[in-house]
């Protein structure tokens, strides 16, 4: 039986929920129209190859497009899009947050700690070269290059703080479709 999209929210509530309505966004809601989670799942079908019929409105048909071998791997990538939401927040709205709130200080630690390791686990998991992914690994991550379509050159990674390869290079930027 193919996956529900109150199913990906269930799953985004347990494992986000507590720092998504921290952030005054809506990590309750998992009857599949949580709109605070659309853009993340959204992005999760992308990555894995099944680009949803409406970036606004993320269905079932277009989750249950996705094949049992690419579950974890799409759950990943959601989860992972919803903490860089959550993380935005603190940034985009900073006045809402005052930094020396040592509640506030934890949670954006926390999150920025999570966001490390999901982006090493899909790193890890599913290869550097995830062909789709778009946006950003914030937070310290490394910024990668997928397989440029046509061209035969392979996945590459850019270190920060290191020589950077050729494809952060601005010349082969949109060669290589590159994540910062």
């Amino acid at each position: 039986m193919p996956m529900t999209r109150a199913e990906v929210e269930h799953y985004l509530t347990r494992r986000t929920g507590q720092v998504v309505t921290f952030v005054g966004l809506d990590g309750v809601t998992e009857d599949g129209n949580n709109l605070d989670y659309n853009d993340p799942i959204a992005d999760g079908l992308e990555t894995v190859g099944f680009p949803p019929l409406s970036r606004i409105n993320v269905g079932d048909e277009d989750i249950a497009l996705v094949p049992p071998g690419s579950v974890q791997w799409f759950l990943r990538v959601v989860e992972l899009r919803m903490l860089e939401t959550v993380a935005n927040q603190f940034v985009w709205y900073g006045e809402r947050f005052v930094d020396n709130d040592e509640r506030v200080v934890e949670v954006r630690q926390g999150v920025e700690n999570r966001l490390k390791g999901l982006s090493t686990e899909i790193a890890t998991q599913w290869g550097l070269g995830m062909s789709g992914l778009k946006g950003s690994f914030h937070v310290g991550a490394p910024g990668c290059c997928p397989p440029a379509p046509n061209t035969g050159l392979p996945a590459v990674c850019c270190q920060p703080n290191q020589q950077s390869p050729p494809c952060c290079d601005d010349g082969l930027k949109d060669v290589y479709r590159f994540i910062p």
